[in-house]
């Protein structure tokens, strides 16, 4: 490896309404496993009383600084894109990282690995892949769910976060960070390899809905899966037996985390396997 010296490195997150244990081990993994961490910048988009509750006693922490705002429109893109646009402004580090909030760091010293990747092959950002409607380029996603970059490369770039449209209305391929497919150099991005926990090709974590961002066969970070929606799902009586029906069928037809909705028993059951091989991870 390159010897780089005096590495610091700012790593932003954007969050709203997330599972406590989740968004807990996001957190831990960020300071446990990065070797050059400066501040951990979370920008909370007017969570619950759990979630303020919870960062509230992480501000305590030196390397952690909290944003507190309320969205403008109740849409995960747009209100991502707008915490994402507060965020960048508290970048003071060569280099950045984005991790999305239900995602867990795999690798100790995930940074200083990726750092010497970027400075021995000249690159800007190293993140993760996505299908788009430019599959002719390399740069064919967003960025947002785990990336780290060269941070005056984004700044220079002036990227905006937010998606192209209002509402729901957003072209394929321009949903939230799409400028950075436009603004930055393809030639000097490199895709980590996006590896299924539904078809069994992670390390870590292989069950429906866990996704494994590998570089060089190397697991360096895992995503749950909307977990921000399983997070709100609540026990509901009236709808007991439904919720049971359609998880068995969902089950059994390996359906889980595609189908539209979630319900209780998907919810305990992924966040209880999610948080057992995290365990171990941490």
């Amino acid at each position: 490896m390159a010897i780089i010296e005096n590495i610091k490195i700012d790593v932003g997150m954007v969050n709203y309404n997330c599972d406590i244990s989740i968004l807990n081990s996001s957190v831990k993994s960020i300071l446990k496993k990065t070797k050059y961490l400066n501040k951990l910048i979370i920008c909370d988009n007017g969570s619950n009383k759990e979630n303020l509750d919870f960062l509230s006693g992480l501000e305590k922490l030196e390397k952690i600084k909290i944003i507190y705002r309320k969205q403008s429109i109740a849409n995960s893109s747009i209100a991502k894109g707008e915490g994402l646009n507060n965020v960048i402004k508290f970048f003071e580090t060569q280099y950045g990282s984005f991790v999305e909030n239900d995602g867990v760091l795999i690798m100790k010293d995930w940074d200083e690995y990726l750092i010497n990747e970027i400075e021995s092959r000249n690159l800007d950002i190293i993140g993760n892949e996505h299908a788009s409607k430019k599959q002719d380029r390399k740069i064919n996603e967003s960025f947002t769910t785990f990336s780290i970059f060269k941070t005056q490369s984004l700044l220079k770039a002036k990227i905006n976060f937010l998606p192209k449209g209002v509402k729901e209305n957003f072209i394929y391929g321009e949903d939230t960070g799409y400028q950075m497919i436009e603004k930055l150099d393809e030639d000097k991005a490199e895709i980590l390899n996006l590896k299924s926990g539904r078809l069994k090709e992670t390390i870590h974590f292989n069950f429906d809905g866990f996704a494994e961002y590998q570089y060089q066969n190397k697991p360096i970070f895992a995503h749950f899966g909307r977990g921000s929606s399983h997070s709100r799902v609540t026990f509901e009586k009236k709808k007991f037996f439904l919720d049971f029906l359609k998880y068995c069928y969902r089950f059994f037809t390996s359906k889980l985390l595609y189908s539209s909705g979630s319900n209780i028993f998907e919810t305990k059951i992924k966040l209880y396997i999610w948080n057992k091989i995290v365990k171990k991870i941490l």
